[in-house]
C-alpha cells in the first residue's frame, strides 16, 4: 500500500507479515550481531514493542488488516497444529467471529515471537530484552487533529500517565516541539528521563555508585485475563483507587504474575481475576500469600481444579477462614503478615456504583495501606517513587516523592491526609503553585500547569 504525503512525496507502507519484510529484517540483524562481534564493540541492544493510542485504546502497530496479513493468515489456518489451535477454541467460544478474532490474535503474537527469536540469536549476548513503548501522537485521529492543528497537550499528558499504569514507557518523539506544553516537558523529565530509563535500561548506564535513585512505586497490582475489557472496572475498584489513591495502581496479566524473595509483598495489594487463572499461577499466589502478601481473589468464573486447590492449601495449612456476607459471600484468612480475602465477583456486579465504593473502602481497610489519601485530586495528574534511605534519612524504612501537576486551564485544591507512617520532609520543585501545611495534612493550590513535588519519610 501507498500514501502521498502533503509533499508529494509516495510513502510505501509495508506489513510485518510480508516475507520478503522478515528476509529483510533477518539480514538486518544477523549483519548488525556480526559487526559488533567482528569489531569488539560492547553494546547493549534493546527491542522495542510499539504501541500507540486510539480512541483511548492501546493499540498495536503489528495489528494488521491488509492483503498481505490476510493471505499470511489463511496459510497459517492451513497448517494441522494451526487448525488444531483453532479446534481447542471452539471449545470454549461459540461465535465463529469471535473465534477467527482470537485466531488473528495468536498468529499475530506468533509472528511477534518469529521476530524477536531472531534478534536473540543474531545479537547473543548483546540482546537485553525487550521494552513496551507508547508514542503518543501516533494513532489516526492525532494525525487528523495534527492536520487542523486542533491538538491539545492535555490529550497527551493523560495519555502519559494512562500509559505508566499500563506497564509502558510513553515517548514524546512524535509531537512537534510546538504541542510539547512546559508541563508536558516537566513530566517527561521528572518520569521517564529521571525514573524509567534507570528502570529499564540500567543503573550502571545512569548513575555513579553509590548516587540515590528513584524508582516507580505501586501499592496497587490488578491481574487480569485476556479479556480487553477490565473485570475491575465492573466492580469499581479502579474508580475508588483513582478517587482515594490516584496514579498508585498497575495493570497487568495474569502471565506476568511471579514470585521473588527480595519482594516486600506486605507493602502492595495485589488484585488477581479468576478467570483464566491456572494451577501454576495460584501456587505463585499463595506463595505470595505465606511471604507476608495481601492478596484480593475474585472467584468469578474461577475452574473448579484452582476451587480445590485452594480448599486444600487451606486445609493442609490449618488456615481458620472466616466466612461472611457484605455485598457479596467474602472469605478471610490470615497467616503471618500475610491477609487473604476471596470474594464471588459474580455477586459484587450486583451492587451499585455507592455501594460498591462503599465496599472496597472496608476490604481495603483491612489491609491498612500505608498511603496518604488525597481529597479533590479530580483531573490532577500524579506519579509516585521511592528510594532507598542512607545515613542521614534518620529512621525512616523508605523515602517516597510525589510529584503532582494540573494539566488543566483551571486553577486546581487538594488536600493531602498522612497517615500516621508518614512525614514530610520538604517541599521541591514548585512551580505555579501555593502549599500551607499542617499537622498530618497538606493544602495545595495549583495554577494552570502548575507542579510541584514533595518527600514524605515512610516509617513504622
Amino acid at each position: 500500500m501507498c500514501a502521498v504525503d502533503s509533499d508529494g512525496h509516495v510513502n510505501k507502507m509495508v506489513s510485518f507479515f510480508d516475507h520478503r519484510i522478515f528476509h529483510a529484517y533477518s539480514n538486518f540483524i544477523s549483519t548488525i550481531g556480526h559487526y559488533f562481534e567482528s569489531n569488539g564493540i560492547e553494546a547493549n541492544v534493546f527491542g522495542i514493542e510499539s504501541y500507540y493510542y486510539e480512541e483511548e485504546e492501546i493499540r498495536d502497530y503489528m495489528e494488521d488488516s491488509s492483503k498481505v496479513f490476510e493471505e499470511a493468515f489463511v496459510r497459517y489456518l492451513n497448517e494441522p497444529t494451526n487448525r488444531e489451535k483453532v479446534e481447542k477454541l471452539k471449545k470454549s467460544e461459540s461465535d465463529p467471529e469471535k473465534i477467527r478474532a482470537l485466531a488473528k490474535v495468536n498468529f499475530s503474537n506468533s509472528i511477534k515471537e518469529l521476530y524477536l527469536g531472531l534478534a536473540e540469536d543474531a545479537l547473543g549476548t548483546f540482546w537485553e530484552g525487550k521494552i513496551k513503548y507508547v508514542f503518543l501522537g501516533g494513532g489516526t485521529k492525532d494525525v487528523v487533529s495534527r492536520i487542523f492543528d486542533i491538538e491539545e497537550s492535555e490529550i497527551y499528558s493523560n495519555q502519559l500517565f494512562k500509559s505508566l499504569s499500563l506497564r509502558m514507557t510513553p515517548s514524546s518523539i512524535l509531537l512537534p516541539f510546538g504541542l510539547k506544553s512546559k508541563l508536558l516537558r516537566k513530566q517527561f523529565l521528572d518520569i521517564v528521563e529521571n525514573c524509567l530509563n534507570f528502570q529499564n535500561f540500567g543503573k550502571k548506564l545512569f548513575c555513579e555508585k553509590g548516587e540515590s535513585v528513584y524508582l516507580a512505586h505501586h501499592s496497587f497490582e490488578l491481574f487480569c485475563g485476556k479479556e480487553r475489557s477490565n473485570p475491575w472496572e465492573r466492580v469499581s475498584l479502579l474508580p475508588y483507587i483513582e478517587g482515594v489513591y490516584p496514579s498508585t495502581y498497575e495493570i497487568k496479566s495474569l502471565e506476568d504474575l511471579n514470585f521473588s524473595e527480595d519482594v516486600d509483598y506486605n507493602q502492595k495489594v495485589i488484585f488477581v481475576e479468576g478467570e483464566g487463572l491456572t494451577q501454576k499461577i495460584l501456587n505463585l499466589i499463595l506463595r505470595i500469600f505465606m511471604n507476608g502478601g495481601n492478596i484480593v481473589l475474585n472467584t468469578k468464573n474461577l475452574n473448579d481444579q484452582c476451587k480445590k486447590r485452594l480448599e486444600l492449601f487451606i486445609l493442609e495449612n490449618g488456615i481458620e477462614s472466616e466466612k461472611t456476607n457484605f455485598k457479596c459471600s467474602l472469605e478471610y484468612m490470615s497467616l503471618g503478615d500475610g491477609k487473604f480475602i476471596i470474594l464471588n465477583g459474580e455477586e459484587l456486579e450486583k451492587n451499585s456504583q455507592n455501594q460498591l465504593l462503599f465496599f472496597w473502602e472496608r476490604i481495603l481497610n483491612i489491609f491498612d495501606c500505608k498511603h496518604p489519601r488525597f481529597k479533590g485530586a479530580e483531573d490532577l495528574l500524579f506519579f509516585w517513587k521511592y528510594r532507598e534511605t542512607h545515613s542521614l534519612d534518620l529512621n525512616f524504612e523508605e523515602i517516597r516523592r510525589l510529584s503532582v501537576y494540573n494539566p488543566t486551564s483551571y486553577k486546581k485544591k487538594m488536600k493531602v491526609y498522612l497517615e500516621k507512617n508518614f512525614s514530610l520532609i520538604k517541599l521541591l520543585d514548585q512551580g505555579d503553585v501555593q502549599v500551607s501545611t499542617q499537622p498530618y495534612q497538606i493544602e495545595i493550590k495549583l495554577s494552570p500547569g502548575g507542579f510541584l513535588s514533595l518527600d514524605l519519610g515512610v516509617y513504622s
